[in-house]
């Protein structure tokens, strides 16, 4: 993720990303990786992802710190990936959006891992390729 401090002022409208970053936003833009304000929704979806935004934080300073947590992070079906996922489908209800799921995998002939369809590649102006399943609204870092 770029700078905490930075927001996306990408000219169009881009999806969105559900992603933990050590920013005051947990989305993203999907073209320029910047931080974007929360979108307009419900109290209580609001709330769900800060809650999942608290614990995804916890997980991921464990694992820099003892390199130990890496599946919850990775694995597609750990809670914490659950929950994101969840979230995620919640929010589509509202405005486009994807989970950035944490691997460090290159995904050259990756499948998605929840429906094994083949990822979409897309070019984005900030770190180059990200690999996308649209059925299952998850993206991929393709570096």
């Amino acid at each position: 993720m770029e700078s905490k401090n930075e927001k996306c002022k990408c000219q169009r409208k881009s999806p969105l990303i559900l992603v933990w970053t050590s920013g005051n936003s947990l989305f993203s833009c999907f073209n320029c990786n910047l931080e974007r304000d929360e979108p307009d929704l419900p109290k209580l979806l609001r709330a769900g992802i800060r809650s999942w935004g608290k614990n995804y934080e916890k997980v991921y300073q464990k694992w820099l710190k003892d390199d130990c947590h890496y599946d919850e992070l990775a694995d597609i079906e750990s809670a914490l990936n659950s929950e994101g996922l969840k979230l995620v489908h919640q929010i589509n209800e509202f405005d486009l959006c994807y989970y950035w799921l944490h691997t460090y995998e290159k995904p050259e002939h990756f499948l998605c891992p929840r429906c094994s369809q083949k990822l979409i590649p897309y070019k984005v102006r900030i770190y180059g390729i990200r690999k996308i399943c649209k059925s299952c609204k998850i993206l991929i870092h393709d570096e």
